[in-house]
């Protein structure tokens, strides 16, 4: 029964796997690093300097970040993985 099926390329909308273009290889988008060390860099002045208006404009920013992933994961990741009789592979492919 498996000599039946025969090892070809898949093809999507015509195009064959070499021509289809490649997904990044990184996770973390590299242009994005800047900002993550400028972030950190000037809450480690703040913490060395011990500015209230500097720490407290850290800890309300970090709050809204915070509150806002809460957010997001409790409305949108969670119904999808609470789906009644699906597992997670399913009720994720089904979003």
């Amino acid at each position: 029964m498996s000599d039946q099926v025969k090892d070809s390329p898949p093809q999507v909308a015509g195009l064959l796997p070499a021509e289809r273009p490649l997904p990044p290889r990184t996770i973390i988008p590299v242009r994005g690093l800047p900002i993550v060390a400028v972030v950190l860099v000037g809450l480690v002045a703040a913490i060395a300097s011990g500015s209230p208006w500097a720490l407290m404009l850290y800890h309300v920013a970090g709050g809204g970040l915070w509150t806002g992933i809460d957010l997001f994961v409790g409305f949108v990741v969670g119904p999808i993985l609470g789906s009644p009789g699906m597992s997670v592979g399913q009720a994720a492919a089904r979003s």
